[in-house]
């Protein structure tokens, strides 16, 4: 149960800064709604 959360979290870390490092040049507020959408998906 732990070890899941740990790698989700870890992997939401991963894709959100890859996801915010691509969209922030463009559209910070699309990204900022993107890492805020995301753990609700995760979770």
């Amino acid at each position: 149960m732990y070890a899941t959360f740990v790698i989700k979290l870890f992997l939401y870390i991963i894709i959100s800064k890859h996801i915010y490092g691509r969209i922030q040049k463009r559209n910070r507020m699309h990204a900022t709604f993107v890492i805020k959408l995301f753990p609700k998906i995760v979770v």
